[in-house]
């Protein structure tokens, strides 16, 4: 179905103004790169604090970094397409003047790798010993260092060769040329059942350990430092170098990251505006196992966002939480109210003691009567509990507008009191251009348990919009409460884990 300018009945067309955003001195803005160019980050009680960060890979890649951090120095200009009137490109002023905070040349801690042994280890025949055998190199440098020196940085830039990115991924092949033998003779489906039945031959189950981890170098690397608590930035070579890579220009690659890292140092750079006091925003997250490895078929997890901006997950337990036959996840009521009451326990610990007064849980599926009693178990009797279910939306209804760009980001359809269809993104009049390439598409919001209005649901979504912190984006398509649930599913599911505590959204992405 397309329209113009009208739209046949029963359905009505609502606007969502453009959330505003607080940064630094109490200035808002629209716009991430503006208000931390105009205003710098959000104010604090304390001093800016001081950038520090380690650093583990091989010489060249520290090499690469330092001279990245002499550009950080400095300003950078934005790259304006001639002829076009957007207000999208933002000139990088450099870190200190963006962050107020300066950002340091060296790490204070450094790990360096022998590029043969990490290059050798990358291209072993059998993928998942590859990818293990990479991975140690990295954990194993950065643990050593952690045991041994107790000022530990907040986050640890972890800069690899561009042959890691290109083959420690699943479906990665190395060439025949370069392959190096490897010890693991095993298949994964044999190493399955060495789990149930181990070998007599100790060595046949050394070997099945290596399919316990993901033969994802990133998801591994994240699931296994995650126990430890380390925190990491992955960044490729050509990233810094940008060699025999298409990137984007220099300031907008200055802002994303920049941004990461000054997160990832455990300061916000802004927040929403006026947002209600007490609420609190929680996006389910579940992610299918691999047979063989774990009692269960599905992990689930908590994202617990507050309108401070600050995030939370939580894992919860594995079990047999999805259904071939209906194809969803679903919890049993008492690991409902287990996981609720991990995220209750943790917003009384940042609020002192006090209960949301708004507490909305995100996902993709309808919760079913079990896991809404459970919810509904440990819920306190002054927290408001809703349920909304978020998904892609575009098969339901394009709009079309006459004029060079789309429809408007913040537009929305109601089709009925609970349910609507909303355009996260679209053309921005701020910025006067669409930051797409096709035609936008909505997604279909519905409040599937509880009693409020939808265009409430409608201003909190667009809002959540603009909260991901690792990168400085105008805003994604998706409220972050969904936006890194797959993210955050593949790294809880890349290694056997047997408790992770909460911990800050950073450390996952």
């Amino acid at each position: 179905m397309t329209s113009s300018d009208s739209l046949p009945t029963p359905f009505k067309a609502i606007y969502v103004p453009e959330p505003r955003l607080t940064f630094g001195h109490g200035q808002s803005d629209e716009y991430t790169r503006r208000g931390l160019y105009l205003y710098g980050p959000l104010d604090s009680d304390e001093p800016p604090a001081h950038i520090r960060y380690g650093f583990v890979g091989t010489p060249e890649g520290l090499a690469l970094l330092r001279g990245w951090s002499e550009m950080m120095q400095r300003f950078i200009p934005a790259h304006y397409r001639e002829g076009s009137p957007s207000r999208h490109p933002v000139p990088f002023p450099g870190f200190q003047a963006a962050y107020r905070s300066p950002w340091p040349l060296d790490p204070v801690a450094t790990c360096l790798l022998d590029r043969t042994k990490v290059l050798n280890a990358i291209v072993t025949g059998q993928r998942h010993e590859a990818v293990k055998k990479t991975v140690d190199l990295f954990v194993n440098a950065i643990l050593t260092h952690v045991t041994r020196d107790e000022r530990r940085p907040p986050f640890w830039f972890v800069v690899v060769p561009d042959e890691v990115h290109e083959y420690g991924r699943p479906n990665s092949a190395v060439p025949a040329q370069l392959r190096q033998k490897g010890t693991v003779r095993i298949s994964r489906r044999r190493a399955a059942k060495l789990q149930e039945a181990p070998d007599l031959f100790e060595d046949f189950n050394a070997q099945a350990h290596v399919f316990e981890y993901h033969n994802d170098f990133r998801r591994q690397l994240k699931a296994r430092l995650i126990k430890e608590r380390v925190a990491v930035q992955i960044v490729r070579e050509s990233t810094f170098s940008r060699v025999d890579r298409k990137l984007e220009d220099e300031a907008t690659i200055a802002w994303k990251l920049s941004n990461a890292l000054f997160y990832k140092s455990e300061q916000l750079p802004w927040r929403l505006n006026h947002v209600r006091s007490g609420v609190c925003y929680v996006g389910l997250v579940f992610k299918r196992l691999k047979a063989g490895f774990e009692k269960g078929n599905a992990c689930c997890a908590a994202q617990m966002f507050l309108s401070s901006g600050e995030g939370v997950v939580f894992k919860g337990a594995v079990g047999p939480w999805y259904s071939e036959d209906k194809r969803e996840f679903h919890l049993p009521k008492d690991e409902a109210t287990k996981l609720l009451t991990l995220v209750l326990d943790e917003y009384r610990r940042k609020h002192r003691q006090q209960n949301p007064n708004e507490l909305f849980l995100h996902s993709t599926y309808r919760f079913n009567e079990n896991e809404w009693d459970g919810f509904k178990e440990v819920r306190p009797e002054s927290t408001k509990l809703y349920a909304v279910r978020i998904v892609d939306g575009h098969r339901d209804l394009k709009l079309y507008r006459d004029g060079r760009y789309p429809i408007l980001r913040g537009m929305a359809v109601e089709l009925s009191p609970r349910s609507g269809l909303l355009w996260t993104t679209g053309y921005i009049p701020d910025l006067r251009t669409y930051l797409g390439m096709e035609t936008p598409n909505p997604i279909h919001i519905e409040v599937s348990r509880g009693e409020i209005a939808l265009d409430t649901v409608f201003a909190d979504i667009m809002g959540l919009t603009k909260m991901n912190f690792n990168s400085c984006h105008f805003n994604d398509r998706l409220p972050v409460t969904i936006r890194f649930a797959n993210a955050i599913g593949d790294i809880l599911t890349a290694a056997r884990q047997d408790s992770i505590p909460p911990l800050p959204f950073y450390y996952y992405i």
